[in-house]
């Protein structure tokens, strides 16, 4: 099914760049999600980038372990 969305999108996107954005909180699924896409357009010959936003914003050391619920965490 995963698959299946991919090839529609790319086929709408004929563009030479297309950016997919995936949100949600901790544990739920992004990275898992984003590497299946990407290796579902790596298996159609796509070059792709994975690129964590969280890596950039605020380092994980600061993000975790605050006490805070886990939504609040990251801000």
């Amino acid at each position: 099914m995963l698959n299946e969305w991919i090839q529609s999108l790319m086929k709408r996107h004929s563009h030479d760049r297309t950016i997919i954005g995936i949100d949600g909180l901790g544990g739920s699924g992004k990275t898992t999600l984003a590497q299946s896409i990407q290796r579902d357009l790596l298996d159609g010959s796509r070059q792709t980038v994975l690129i964590h936003l969280d890596d950039h914003i605020v380092p994980s050391c600061n993000r975790y372990g605050t006490g805070m619920p886990q939504w609040r965490e990251y801000y």
